[in-house]
């Protein structure tokens, strides 16, 4: 018989509720989810399947004006 190591189990950095929230909000402002990433850290990442870019800044038409 082998001998199997035994794992201690960490705390989730995050739960299903979070997840759902994430989700929810998302539907709320009308987009559409295509995945949901999660890091080793627990930081969860939200991708829109409507190709928002949510929160990365673009130029726009004041950039460069002087």
């Amino acid at each position: 018989m082998k001998a199997v190591g035994i794992m201690s189990k960490t705390p989730s950095t995050f739960r299903k509720a979070d997840i759902k929230r994430g989700v929810e909000a998302l539907k709320s402002a009308g987009l559409k989810v295509a995945r949901v990433e999660i890091d080793k850290s627990g930081k969860l990442i939200f991708i829109s399947a409507d190709g928002d870019v949510g929160g990365v800044a673009t130029a726009n038409e004041w950039d460069g004006a002087e």
